[in-house]
């Protein structure tokens, strides 16, 4: 009974309660959002010109240099497109065209004997204006072609290794189609021998170059071989089966490359080598070939990175006749390179490709052979050279054998030769200078300009309102 009665005690204050929500509270809610609307439409102030209609625009950003591992390691949730709207009559610079496709690099890193290829897409029939960059300069003189839609670069036998950027431009409206980075021979890898026999041990030589193209000798590398048998091997610098050089250095002279390794082969068929700096994620892939047997066993012994300013080097081959032969071997080297001496009785010869070195022979069937030049790089650092194939030649001018590879050279060295300008009074007078050549020289006074200026520096005072001008001209 007690019960009873508090329920009905109960509904009876809920029936109260819901007659007075229903007769009292809502027309006052009603009522004050009734006043709230009115109020707000006495606040708009209308007008007659339109608002200028808008679009979202994609702005983008400056181009980050990423390595392709980092780009694959960043969760899809992270890549964020900002979308600013701006006027209808405004274009944002390299405003993209989302219709089609866009011209695109199969990969970002190449080899320094390797093509620069760029798949153009639906651009292949509009000639877009293509422009290379290196360290912010145009670089000319590239040799390209456009074949089945792909653009390609092809490397001369020198050039500068380094960072790159492309560029594709609409030729009317200079829209910019596509800019990307990649990177020309700061990897290389050099094998002793092109091709191997199996049970041949294969001394691997290898170079790591930064963004600018000078030589890296702490480098954390990893080197996957994957064998004819698809089976692989891992080496790297952190479990010592990749040895840094102890000559690797500025301003020296070795012919010892900056890391090597050793690999057992066993079998025939082609190897398959993938060479990663793990510090900056760059990579290249590169091959060398086994065989049951060939004709000529030919293995280099020569440097893979060389200080140009400060000594000559040699490079030598030692070459197993598997037969009796008569006719030429020849090299071909960049054409600046300068032939100390003439070479074992050769002739040299310039082409278009380069300056061709002939040896004519006349081998005996299992007779080991030697033969070497001297050479003399021009003085220019960083740079990459490409030197050879190796080619065996019959009289009647026959190809019947070549190197499967080219091998590949870094030039670099320290800078040892700079200067440093000051002035020693406050007012206005000729700047004083000295040399450093290892050592400071004695000081001297700047000479006026008169000759064409080839370099330039301007440096202001961080403590006065005063600045030095230093130039470099060609006397």
């Amino acid at each position: 009974m007690i019960l009873r009665k508090r329920f009905k005690k109960r509904l009876a204050a809920a029936w109260l309660f819901l007659f007075l929500a229903t007769n009292f509270v809502a027309p006052c809610l009603v009522s004050a959002q009734e006043e709230a609307i009115q109020s707000a439409s006495e606040v708009v102030v209308p007008t007659t010109t339109p608002l200028p209609e808008v679009t979202p625009t994609i702005v983008p950003e400056a181009p980050i240099s990423t390595s392709a591992a980092e780009l694959n390691s960043v969760p899809s949730s992270n890549l964020i497109a900002t979308l600013i709207p701006t006027p209808a009559d405004v274009v944002a610079k390299g405003d993209f065209d989302n219709k089609g496709n866009k011209p695109k690099m199969a990969k970002i890193n190449f080899r320094s004997d390797e093509s620069v290829q760029l798949a153009l897409g639906d651009y292949k029939d509009k000639q877009p204006s293509i422009s290379i960059f290196r360290g912010g300069e145009q670089v000319e003189n590239l040799e390209t072609k456009i074949e089945d839609g792909n653009l390609k670069i092809t490397p001369q036998r020198n050039f500068k290794p380094g960072k790159y950027t492309i560029k594709v431009q609409e030729n009317e409206t200079k829209d910019i189609v596509m800019e990307q980075n990649f990177t020309w021979g700061v990897l290389a890898i050099n094998t002793n021998k092109s091709i191997f026999l199996s049970g041949e041990k294969a001394y691997l030589q290898m170079a790591a170059l930064d963004d600018s193209g000078h030589t890296l000798c702490k480098s954390s590398l990893k080197l996957e071989i994957r064998s004819a048998k698809s089976e692989t091997t891992i080496l790297t610098t952190q479990d010592g089966t990749i040895k840094n050089s102890e000559t690797c250095g500025a301003d020296n002279v070795t012919d010892n490359p900056d890391y090597f390794a050793y690999y057992d082969i066993s079998g025939i068929g082609s190897y398959k080598l993938k060479l990663t700096n793990l510090d900056n994620g760059y990579e290249i892939e590169d091959s060398f070939e086994v065989k049951e047997n060939v004709p000529f066993e030919i293995e280099r012994v020569g440097a893979t990175r060389i200080n140009p300013f400060k000594a000559n080097y040699t490079m030598s081959f030692k070459i197993k006749a598997n037969r009796d032969f008569v006719g030429e071997i020849q090299e071909t080297i960049p054409s600046s390179f300068k032939i100390l001496n003439n070479p074992n009785n050769s002739t040299m010869e310039q082409s278009d490709n380069g300056t061709m070195i002939t040896w004519q022979v006349d081998w005996k069937s299992g007779d080991t052979y030697e033969l070497s030049y001297e050479y003399d790089a021009p003085d220019i650092s960083p740079q990459f050279y490409l030197l050879g194939p190796l080619t065996i030649k019959q009289l009647n001018n026959e190809t019947i054998f070549s190197e499967s590879r080219q091998w590949q050279i870094a030039a670099d060295s320290a800078e040892t030769d700079s200067i440093m300008v000051y002035d020693t009074q406050t007012i206005v007078s000729t700047p004083k200078y000295r040399r450093w050549t290892g050592s400071w020289g004695s000081e001297a006074s700047a000479n006026d300009v008169n000759g064409v200026i080839k370099h330039q520096v301007l440096k202001f005072s961080p403590t006065r309102d005063e600045a030095i001008l230093a130039t470099l001209t060609s006397t």
